[in-house]
């Protein structure tokens, strides 16, 4: 700014010498010129002589330079210092800006500026310095990187933003994936000043995908040999490995995959051949000793499970004896009191087989003494098995009917007519069909002792050529077909009278001399009715009854009932009877009345899915129902039958097809007739017992 004001002062002290100019000629023209500043009498004086010096068309009095052409009311400005066209200003409108370079780079920046005719020394027509306080800043600079953003170069544009940075001044960025500091081996780099989004000026990191994987990582043991500080070496390879993430190994000699508790270890990533990380083998030259076998009992004492103790001192050992107390010190256990251990203990021994460790005369092998209730020599054979073929003998309760014959016994096969029961079945040797009567080959009165159908009382098939009943009449020729009852109707009954009238049925405690036959199949005593309803209840109360079969039985389209008087017997016997609405469907029955009070019945088929076989005495309505066939399993042949003659009802009442009848088939014996229990050992006089004033003589 000085330089500026320097200037106009020049350029006023100027244009006062051009004033004085004309104050001096004017005086000279005239005698009132004196007085300078009357510029008026002075042209009066040019009245006298007012001259035009330079020639350029402009008197003195009007030429502020009178003495220089170029200098005139006239002339152009020209910007020299001078006023050119005398309007007392000089250089005015023809000057130029010029700008101070403050910083002395040879750049001016705007900051300092003065208007010349010529650029004073260290001013410039341009001012494109756009920062003129430092001399590093100008259009000629370089731009660079820096950490501001400058614009050295003044392009408008700094670092990144200038297509003029220069190249050495830019970093090279990689990219870093993993946001782990480190950037991609494998990128081939970006120039920049400032670094591009998730870019770093590394490119040392071996795997850019893994954020613990870089060269300022700690290289550490993994399954997946992974190369952590990317020094080109994973795991053990790596002399950088952090022992700390390393595993103590331990020689394992004898395979068992435990190593010695005695080896100091080496450390490693992986298991050197022959080493293991466990060492707790106690014994490691013995594949069975280690901390994973099991402790068993052995005479060395060795400690397999590596536990401190060994056999019995050790509470896992197995392979343990059991040892049983010999309280009577006869050298032979009881089974009461057992030890569990390696070593016999004191008192103890091997084997359980004294019978009884309170007696010291009772162990195996000690003489015995039968039926003295003691098995003195615990051979385990009751002491009531003298045969010791499995049964006792049936003098001691038992079942064996011969204890010194080790071939009879109930489980024996029977060989038939030998004389011998034996299969102990309390039946005749002589009745090989079990069918109650004995062979008449051997005296008795089966005429065919191998068919269980052919038998006294059977019914007697005439059509079949046959003496069923053994009577020695075959079929028509049979004169005990005496009479035959057939009703035309459903649900009827007839009375039958014996044509032997000296014949009776000791019953329920009374002898009947006459009965009633019904068609749905009961035989009645001193009653009658033709109801079919077959329930439990009327047959437990409405009057004394045998059932064959009672059920809704017709003879309406075919089939016929026939009583039989045999010489110590009646029988009743339904032959081709169909149930109600069926013409098809068979019930062949029979119940054969024996002069003794024994009901004999016998089951041909049975073609319904309910009825009620069996016999009541209608005094008790409580009776319990009895399974027939279960009972019949269980008879003792060569008894009186199924029952002990105290019942007052013995009774099957089937009643559907999910329970159907299974006495198809059967012949059997009860007894209807209560008789005397003298002796209370459950069986009657008249119903099998032989000798009712001792108990112990009963069916």
């Amino acid at each position: 700014m000085s330089i500026r004001f320097s200037l106009l002062t020049a350029l006023t002290l100027t244009l006062a010498a051009c004033g004085d100019k004309g104050d001096d000629t004017g005086s000279s023209d005239g005698t009132d010129g004196t007085d300078g500043t009357d510029g008026t009498d002075g042209t009066d004086g040019s009245d006298g002589g007012d001259t035009d010096n330079d020639g350029d068309g402009f008197a003195a009095s009007e030429d502020c330079d009178d003495t220089n052409a170029d200098i005139n009311p006239g002339a152009t400005e020209v910007c020299d210092g001078l006023d050119n066209d005398c309007n007392g200003e000089a250089d005015e409108g023809v000057t130029s800006t010029f700008y101070g370079d403050a910083d002395g780079d040879g750049y001016a920046g705007s900051a300092l500026s003065v208007e010349a005719c010529e650029a004073p020394d260290g001013f410039y027509t341009d001012a494109d310095d756009c920062d003129d306080s430092n001399p590093d800043i100008n259009p000629g600079a370089t731009e660079i990187c820096d950490g501001d953003a400058t614009d050295e170069d003044c392009s408008g544009d700094a670092d990144d933003a200038d297509a003029g940075v220069d190249p050495a001044s830019q970093w090279t960025w990689y990219a870093d994936a993993d946001a782990d500091g480190y950037g991609d081996m494998e990128d081939v780099g970006v120039l920049s000043c400032a670094p591009p989004e998730g870019a770093v000026t590394d490119n040392t990191d071996c795997d850019d995908g893994a954020w613990g994987v870089n060269p300022g990582a700690t290289e550490v043991c993994d399954e997946a040999g992974t190369d952590e500080d990317c020094s080109g070496d994973a795991d053990d390879a790596d002399v950088n490995v952090d022992p700390a993430s390393t595993t103590g190994w331990y020689a394992d000699v004898d395979l068992d995959g435990y190593g010695d508790m005695n080896d100091a270890g080496t450390w490693a990533c992986a298991a050197p051949s022959g080493m293991v990380a466990d060492h707790t083998d106690c014994d490691d030259a013995n594949f069975d000793v280690n901390p994973g076998a099991t402790e068993v009992c052995d005479e060395a004492s060795t400690d397999e499970d590596c536990n401190g103790a060994a056999d019995d001192a050790d509470s896992g050992v197995t392979g343990q004896s059991t040892w049983y107390l010999d309280y009577d010190s006869d050298g032979y256990g009881g089974s009461r009191l057992t030890a569990m251990a390696c070593t016999q203990p004191a008192n103890y021994v091997s084997s359980a087989t004294d019978c009884d460790d309170g007696d010291s005369s009772v162990y195996p092998g000690a003489p015995d003494a039968w039926y003295d209730g003691v098995d003195s020599d615990c051979a385990g054979d009751n002491d009531y098995d003298a045969d010791l073929d499995g049964y006792d003998s049936d003098a001691w309760g038992g079942t064996d009917c011969d204890d010194n014959d080790i071939a009879v016994n109930p489980g024996a096969t029977e060989i038939w007519y030998d004389g011998t029961d034996s299969d102990c079945s309390g039946g005749s040797d002589y009745d090989a069909d079990m069918d109650g009567a004995e062979s008449d080959v051997y005296g008795g009165e089966d005429c065919d002792d191998t068919d269980s159908a052919i038998f006294p009382y059977a019914w007697e098939d005439d059509s079949d050529g046959i003496d069923n009943d053994c009577d020695g009449d075959i079929d028509g020729a049979d004169t005990s077909l005496v009479t035959l009852v057939r009703s035309s109707g459903d649900d009827a009954s007839s009375q039958y009278v014996p044509v032997n009238e000296a014949w009776s049925f000791p019953f329920c405690g009374e002898d009947w001399s006459d009965f009633y036959v019904q068609t749905n199949g009961q035989i009645m005593f001193g009653w009658v009715h033709t109801d079919y309803s077959e329930t439990v209840s009327e047959f437990l109360s409405d009057g004394p009854a045998i059932a064959p079969k009672w059920d809704d039985m017709s003879l309406s389209s075919q089939g016929d009932i026939y009583v039989v008087e045999h010489d110590d017997a009646i029988g009743v016997y339904f032959v081709g009877v169909p149930d109600y609405g069926s013409s098809s469907a068979d019930n062949n029955l029979a119940a054969v009345l024996r002069d003794d009070g024994i009901i004999q019945m016998t089951v041909g088929s049975i073609n319904s899915t309910d009825g009620i076989v069996g016999w009541s005495c209608a005094t008790d309505t409580s009776a319990a129902e009895s399974n027939l066939s279960a009972d019949i399993a269980n008879q003792i042949v060569g008894t009186a039958g199924v029952g002990m003659g105290t019942e007052t009802a013995h009774y099957e009442h089937f009643t559907g097809s999910s329970d159907p009848v299974d006495l198809t088939g059967y012949t059997w014996r009860m007894c209807g007739n209560a008789g005397n229990d003298l002796d209370n050992d459950g069986w009657t006089d008249t119903c099998g017992d032989t000798n009712d004033n001792n108990s112990s003589v009963h069916p």
